[in-house]
């Protein structure tokens, strides 16, 4: 009993750990930060998680959409023993990668699993949400920050493309 009930509130934990790292840029698009993600998803070295990312890339690839425009590679800046910067790498990841993320992931974690139900029940918001257009169920790729459809009216229709109140 104590221990699913630490099971719950880890989970709720994951699901607000998200929601607060969640960033969006100018064009309302969302997008997390790939060492963010690692750690909620209770990953503690680069090098395993990465094996994941390369996982969700292949996916994205093979779904046929392009990988960059959902995993868009940066580095974060680190200050080491010495006093100097150096730059790691990191991803800026839509929600598409994320779910992608998740599903390729290591499934005995509770994050990784609670990751999964997140990112399905966001991107089923998503659909609910708004009019989608084109066939793009994963919101737009990352920048130039194209905005996920509805957030704008789509410039080749009328008003029929833009956001439904959810």
């Amino acid at each position: 009993m104590e221990n699913d009930i630490l099971k719950l509130g880890k989970r709720d934990n994951i699901r607000v750990q998200l929601d607060r790292l969640r960033q969006e840029a100018k064009s309302n698009v969302f997008y997390w930060k790939g060492r963010d993600v690692m750690q909620i998803l209770g990953y503690s070295r680069w090098e395993n998680f990465q094996n994941v990312i390369e996982k969700a890339m292949a996916a994205c690839e093979l779904s046929g959409h392009i990988v960059s425009q959902q995993f868009r590679e940066t580095t974060k800046p680190v200050q080491g023993g010495s006093g100097s910067t150096q730059n790691i790498q990191d991803y800026f990841l839509t929600r598409y990668a994320c779910f992608l993320i998740a599903m390729s992931g290591d499934t005995t974690k509770v994050e990784v699993s609670e990751a999964q139900t997140y990112f399905a029940v966001q991107t089923r918001k998503q659909e609910a949400g708004y009019v989608l257009h084109s066939g793009n169920y994963y919101g737009s790729s990352l920048p130039k920050w194209g905005g996920p459809p509805g957030r704008r009216q789509c410039a080749s229709h009328t008003k029929r493309c833009q956001t439904v109140s959810a």
